[in-house]
């Protein structure tokens, strides 16, 4: 309750000067809480000299014990003489028997945030204590002095602090200008750590220091570089391509099994756009080489740079896919070439795989079953799916389905690409879709369009529009094709469930129930309004 009574009475900036000494005047011990310390730390500096140093007995401190506040911030509006009073407070905590380690560890955390840190946090990097040790080097890389902390801190690279001096060092070198970087994380490159060399490899490129490509090329071309530091090198590259030297460092990388896959992990809007191209012709040429490991995590990742691909992306995948001799990589490329499809709206290399597939359908290899029908299945199934979300695939889908309309072993799967086209709020053209399936699905298809239906209508109708659904199920009843007629039958069935049976989905129920042809009278009659 009081402590919410002071966050209150503190609350009106008008009265908090005023309010803040009224209430420290009547217990000292508020300076315990946070909202008061801070105001004391970034405004009412004054207050600091009573405070610092001195008993502060009351509810939330006992006058036996020797307050040691918690400040955090506001240390560039505090005189020299207030920095070096907290600062002896701090010392003498921490030098004190009865503070604990956890006490410690805070003292040497916030000595480093004091100006002129470094020199304070020197003795405490030798300190025997290990948590002591990483505490003063965490803190060092929040210097005020991030020369004089690196210099500290490059003691510890080699050592088993690597971890913690290594990280302050980066932090440190983010506050000095490109010129000092190169001196400030030599430390690292010399290192014999694979973190810490790592590292300086990052920090020299990210930073742009004026001879960055060179430290890192040497780095680069030097016999039995470790593979970490070498993928190190690809990774820093990317701040660097606007030099000739990283794009040399790239292509080289690139055929490399063990570091391509650094260039994969790039992202185009990490790159300027002049940029995209190459690196996106990289990434071809890696999807279309012989590593089968590699090309399947860059065929993976084309679609991302399908914008700036080379125009021969495609005609690869294709390749790809109608390569019956390889295996592993068709899957991935059908997607990737559906992808492109979806972005480049250019469906010719989708044809010519269809073609190919559709020639090589009876090729047989020993061990295998039916390989390039298999690979067209999935190809379908892909694009099927693509074409839900995607215009242009929505238009490929519709290609694919009239040349394979014409092949009668291919005629469920021309079904599926017709009403994977469907665009429920449309009710001509859905209708018309329908009725394009409908007249493929003879014989033993004949109820195929109305099952597909029967599995998409229930997400379909969550938001579709009666007027609209009940227009479509109303063309479909007039149709002359058994299979679109049994898909009306569907549609009302679902429709009249999911919307209520109103009078004019009784009615149209009615007609099928009275059709000229017994398949429909049976199948509507198999629908019930009501159930006993």
């Amino acid at each position: 309750m009081v402590r919410r009574a002071v966050r209150l009475a503190l609350s009106n900036p008008i009265t908090r000067d005023r309010t803040l000494i009224t209430l420290l005047n009547r217990d000292r011990s508020l300076i315990t809480l946070d909202i008061v310390q801070r105001l004391i730390a970034t405004r009412r500096t004054d207050l600091l000299d009573s405070l610092l140093g001195s008993a502060t007995p009351g509810r939330f401190a006992s006058p036996k014990v020797r307050l040691v506040p918690d400040f955090y911030s506001g240390f560039d509006r505090w005189t020299p003489q207030q920095v070096e009073s907290y600062a002896r407070l701090l010392t003498s905590h921490f030098e004190s028997k009865k503070s604990s380690q956890y006490e410690r560890v805070r003292a040497v955390r916030i000595l480093g945030r004091l100006p002129g840190s470094a020199d304070r946090l020197a003795e405490y990097t030798e300190h025997p204590d290990l948590p002591i040790v990483e505490a003063a080097l965490t803190a060092l890389g929040r210097s005020d002095q991030p020369e004089a902390a690196i210099e500290l801190l490059a003691r510890h690279v080699d050592t088993d602090r690597a971890r913690v001096a290594v990280s302050s060092i980066a932090t440190c070198a983010k506050s000095l200008g490109p010129h000092q970087v190169a001196s400030a994380v030599a430390p690292l490159i010399d290192s014999p750590k694979i973190t810490a060399r790592k590292e300086g490899v990052r920090l020299l490129a990210e930073l742009h220091a004026p001879d960055a490509m060179d430290v890192i090329q040497t780095l680069w071309t030097q016999p039995d570089q470790h593979r970490d530091v070498r993928r190190a090198v690809v990774f820093a590259c990317r701040w660097l391509l606007d030099t000739d030297p990283a794009w040399r460092i790239f292509a080289d990388a690139a055929a490399d099994p063990t570091v391509a896959d650094e260039i994969l992990n790039l992202r185009p809007e990490l790159l300027p756009i002049a940029q995209r191209h190459r690196t996106a012709e990289l990434i071809r040429r890696i999807a279309g080489g012989t590593d089968s490991r590699l090309a399947t995590r860059a065929i993976a990742v084309l679609h991302r740079w399908s914008r700036w691909s080379p125009p021969d992306t495609a005609i690869m995948l294709a390749h790809r896919i109608c390569d019956l001799d390889e295996l592993g990589l068709w899957l991935p490329a059908a997607q990737a070439l559906v992808d492109t499809i979806a972005t480049a709206a250019d469906d010719s290399a989708l044809t010519t795989v269809v073609d190919r597939l559709l020639a090589a359908g009876d090729h047989v290899i020993p061990g295998r079953d039916l390989p390039a029908l298999q690979r067209l299945v999935g190809l379908t199934t892909t694009l099927g799916a693509a074409a839900k979300r995607s215009d242009a695939a929505r238009s490929a889908a519709g290609t694919l389905a009239d040349r394979l309309s014409i092949e009668p072993f291919w005629r469920a799967a021309a079904i599926d690409l017709y009403l994977a086209q469907i665009r429920w709020a449309e009710s001509k053209p859905t209708a018309r879709l329908i009725q394009q399936a409908g007249a493929l699905a003879t014989g033993a298809l004949v109820d195929h369009p109305a099952q597909r239906l029967k599995a998409t209508l229930p997400s379909a109708l969550r938001t579709a529009r009666p007027e609209t659904m009940l227009a479509i199920a109303g063309a479909l009843s007039r149709s002359d094709e058994l299979a679109s007629l049994l898909a009306a039958v569907t549609l009302t069935q679902q429709c009249g469930n999911r919307f209520g049976w109103s009078t004019p989905w009784v009615d149209l129920l009615a007609a099928l129930r009275a059709h000229d042809t017994i398949d429909i009278r049976v199948a509507a009659a198999a629908v019930w309004m009501v159930t006993e």
